[in-house]
């Protein structure tokens, strides 16, 4: 690892740097293009962090973004030798790039953070590894929230014209004209649908009720009947066991007592329904699945 270091060393683009902050002299509007893109600490030189945020605090101040605005404001902040001086300063306009580029820029700068950030995740899970006296489950969970965060940290936003928004949902109702009033995910429960339209993709539902008035049964239900019709569906339970969240579902498919399930006091006209409720679930085979991991989290 270390002789990959001395070989190549981190992944940057010193020079794309330098474009970026000329352009913002040339044309102090393209900060809100980076402001969008990338933070402070996405630059990987020091002394281009300290010009970046110089920048930024002229801006804020509503002052214009020039050669003396920010030497003045990296002098008021301690940090003018440190970045050079008016030599470097002056340096970032003389082979500066078009700032109609900027946007490109921006995404190169970007990319090379987030190689920097997961070179620097892949120590930690290394040094985690060797040290942490926790369980490799323990670890791997550290490990999969410090990449989640990375990924978060790094996901492209943009504004989007509401225009376009507006045409998207005009042709979405239009898609759905002369339709049934289902538009979403089918739960089985009519009124239900009919006041939902369905579960959509876009909306996170959530069952709310006092303790054992049927919430678990409730869903369960949604789902086999949404598997039912063809839709893939995975139940994550972080209480109960694959096996006791089947018996609930078959007992309910099968209209049998769950009691009576678990004691086997099953009669035979019990046992014609409960063979068909497991027939249904072998035509969800490849549909509806369980995950019983206590370490799943929200």
């Amino acid at each position: 690892m270390n002789d990959i270091y001395l070989e190549k060393g981190l992944p940057s683009s010193p020079e794309t740097e330098m474009a970026v902050l000329g352009a913002v002299l040339l044309r102090n509007k393209s900060i809100y293009q980076i402001m969008q893109g990338i933070k402070t600490e996405d630059f990987f030189l020091d002394s281009h962090r300290r010009i970046y945020r110089a920048m930024l605090a002229v801006n804020e101040r509503g002052k214009p973004i020039d050669l003396f605005t920010v030497r003045d404001q990296l002098t008021n902040n301690g940090e003018w030798e440190q970045i050079g001086g008016v030599t470097y300063l002056g340096s970032l306009i003389d082979d500066v790039v078009s700032p109609d580029n900027i946007e490109h820029l921006v995404e190169i700068i970007k990319d090379k953070a987030l190689l920097r950030g997961i070179i620097t995740k892949a120590n930690q899970a290394i040094s985690l590894s060797y040290e942490n006296d926790d369980s490799p489950q323990t670890v791997l969970a550290t490990i999969r929230r410090e990449i989640h965060n990375l990924s978060v940290n790094y996901t492209t936003s943009e504004f989007v014209s509401v225009a376009d928004i507006g045409t998207r949902v005009l042709e979405a109702a239009e898609q759905r004209t002369g339709a049934t009033h289902l538009i979403g995910v089918p739960t089985g429960f009519t009124d239900i649908d009919v006041v939902m339209g369905g579960l959509q993709k876009q909306d996170l539902t959530i069952i709310a009720a006092r303790p054992s008035v049927g919430k678990t049964a409730l869903g369960l239900n949604m789902a086999a009947y949404a598997a039912s019709r063809g839709h893939i569906c995975g139940v994550f339970s972080m209480e109960m066991s694959a096996d006791q969240l089947v018996t609930r579902l078959i007992s309910s498919l099968a209209r049998v007592d769950a009691f009576r399930l678990r004691t086997g006091y099953i009669n035979r006209e019990e046992w014609a329904r409960l063979a068909d409720a497991l027939r249904q679930l072998n035509e969800m085979k490849t549909r509806f699945f369980i995950d019983e991991s206590a370490r799943v989290s929200v």
